[in-house]
């Protein structure tokens, strides 16, 4: 059989269909861009093709299923759409590249089958809000073994949506363990890739341990993390990172230090455009001028 690239494949589909580039293009790219993509000169990016097969009404399974060219750099850009669309909360979106991946050919090796499981259990939970189910995904995407370690990488990402889950269901105690299992494991690593999931444990940490009111150790874990941001040079929680240090402080009245963190992540959240954030930070900030005009200790 005659090895086919993506492109051949969606004119092929688009004849069938009757439609014309320009029609294919509408709502999605523009007519140019499609052209290329036929041709062969461009490679389409996640969200063009799975905006494509909508239209088309095919899965896109159906392009895979045509073609054995598959380029490693495409499954990872997949997985990187999959990842900003569960930062953005668009999980009806994961769901369908999710469910899609799972039975197509190219993600049947194990390291993508794990993630594309990790990602089912959180569509589990935020959008079916079913944590039952969310918990034996999580579970199964753990027990999938990728290399000859026990805990990897992924791995550790994996239990930090548990310890999320925990968290955000009001067992915190529970949560901080599964944190403090998660920080243990990602220090035993013996190469770490993504030195950001160590400072999204500590913030995670940080916020558990401040709903228990325990709020230096809270400050301990934000500071903790706030010092590897900087020893990295990333942005990466930094905004968040310094709301929740102001919001530890203020809760030990120490609104001094609290107002001068709390206008440190404004200006983050202004910098980066989080709206939400800064809405939050506002509150705090209102708050803590409230306490410095009432005298409050510094």
């Amino acid at each position: 059989m005659q090895e086919l690239s993506l492109g051949p494949v969606i004119k092929d589909l688009r004849l069938r269909l009757g439609m014309t580039q320009k029609q294919l293009a509408e709502g999605i790219c523009t007519q140019a861009e499609i052209s290329r993509i036929e041709s062969g000169k461009n490679v389409p990016c996640v969200d063009i093709l799975y905006a494509i097969s909508r239209k088309c009404g095919v899965t896109m399974n159906y392009f895979f299923s045509r073609r054995h060219d598959v380029d490693d750099s495409y499954i990872l850009t997949t997985k990187e759409t999959i990842r900003d669309m569960v930062h953005e909360k668009r999980y009806e979106e994961v769901r369908t590249l999710v469910e899609e991946a799972i039975e197509n050919p190219c993600f049947q090796d194990p390291h993508e089958q794990k993630f594309l499981w990790w990602h089912k259990g959180i569509i589990f939970y935020y959008l079916d809000q079913d944590d039952v189910s969310a918990s034996k995904a999580l579970q199964y995407a753990i027990s999938m073994k990728t290399s000859a370690l026990s805990i990897t990488e992924i791995d550790v990402e994996i239990m930090i949506t548990q310890a999320n889950i925990l968290l955000e269901t009001g067992m915190i105690r529970e949560a901080i363990r599964r944190y403090e299992t998660c920080l243990a494991e990602f220090k035993r690593l013996s190469e770490k890739k993504n030195p950001l999931i160590y400072i999204r444990i500590l913030y995670n940490m940080g916020l558990a341990l401040d709903c228990l009111g325990k709020y230096q150790e809270a400050i301990e874990r934000i500071e903790l993390a706030i010092k590897y941001c900087k020893r990295e040079r990333t942005l990466y929680l930094l905004g968040e990172l310094y709301y929740q240090l102001s919001f530890s402080q203020y809760n030990l009245n120490k609104v001094g230090a609290a107002l001068e963190y709390a206008t440190l992540a404004y200006s983050l959240f202004r910098v980066m455009d989080k709206a939400d954030r800064l809405k939050n930070t506002e509150n705090l900030l209102y708050s803590i001028k409230e306490k410095l005009r009432y005298g409050v200790m510094l």
